[in-house]
């Protein structure tokens, strides 16, 4: 069975070395709540498969190296910008300063500003 999921689910995974494989004796749930037990073998994480022989630290290692980019493709800042008519600006500023949205009417001002 071939799973995706984040590193946190990751770290809650039992592995062991056995037959020169990693192997796991169970699996969390597509929610990562409930363990559902069998015999997996850990082969690949993102692009890097392994071969007969690799250890629990190699593959903590690769999943350590794939967070950091993803992490790294993760834009630092974003922003919203919401292109509204000036009806809504003047009713959603009234609303916000409590005060009677009725008197949107009086405000001056063009769309969008």
């Amino acid at each position: 069975c071939e799973r995706h999921g984040p590193p946190a689910e990751f770290g809650r995974l039992e592995l062991a070395d056995a037959d020169g494989r990693v192997r796991a004796a169970s699996l969390l749930d597509e929610e990562a709540r409930d363990r559902v037990d069998g015999s997996f073998e850990v082969v690949a994480v993102g692009d890097a498969e392994f071969a007969a022989g690799a250890s629990t630290a190699e593959v903590a290692a690769a999943v350590r190296e794939r967070e950091r980019r993803i992490k790294a493709q993760r834009p630092q800042r974003q922003v919203e910008i919401y292109v509204v008519h000036q009806n809504v600006i003047r009713y959603t500023f009234l609303k916000a300063m409590q005060f009677d949205t009725t008197a949107w009417l009086n405000f001056g001002g063009s769309n969008c500003t």
